[in-house]
């Protein structure tokens, strides 16, 4: 039995973007934008989440520049700037709801939280210390002022006569 850990499965909503066939290699087979990133060892699913978060003349260089990088490149200059700007139009849009994989929102939101929580922690300890201090400081200086270990004691001066 194999104990390796389940990698996550990818979200689908880049699905069109990786999915869609951009050319053929001169054996016959389909090339689609997933193995052409991984041809040039890039993860697809980062790859298609960075070129959504960036504007479209950056997305569009980057997808070119990657074109260029497929082993055996098919492409002229032009047809690799039409086909980056068709495959941007596969990514979902940044106002989508979708952007974001279900709970990856909700995992980027909850350190933030846990931060606040223990800050908040750590301030209301250190208010409540500093007023403990405060109250329980003089008692104790008292107590060290009444009780003088260097001054002999009445039964001490007894003894020694």
């Amino acid at each position: 039995m194999d104990n390796r850990p389940l990698a996550p499965i990818p979200s689908p909503i880049y699905n069109d973007f990786l999915f869609k066939v951009i050319g053929e290699n001169p054996n016959g087979a389909q090339i689609s934008v997933l193995s052409a990133l991984a041809q040039t060892n890039i993860d697809p699913w980062e790859e298609a989440a960075r070129l959504t978060a960036l504007p479209k003349a950056a997305a569009e260089d980057a997808l070119i520049s990657i074109l260029d990088k497929v082993p055996g490149s098919i492409w002229s200059a032009p047809e690799e700037a039409v086909i980056a700007a068709q495959l941007l139009k596969l990514l979902p849009q940044r106002d989508d709801k979708t952007f974001f994989a279900p709970g990856i929102a909700k995992a980027s939101a909850q350190p933030l939280h846990l931060w606040l929580v223990w800050l908040s922690v750590a301030i209301a300890i250190s208010i409540l210390s500093s007023h403990k201090q405060k109250t329980t400081t003089p008692s104790t200086s008292i107590t060290l002022t009444h009780t003088d270990a260097t001054s002999p004691s009445k039964d001490d001066n007894a003894e020694r006569r």
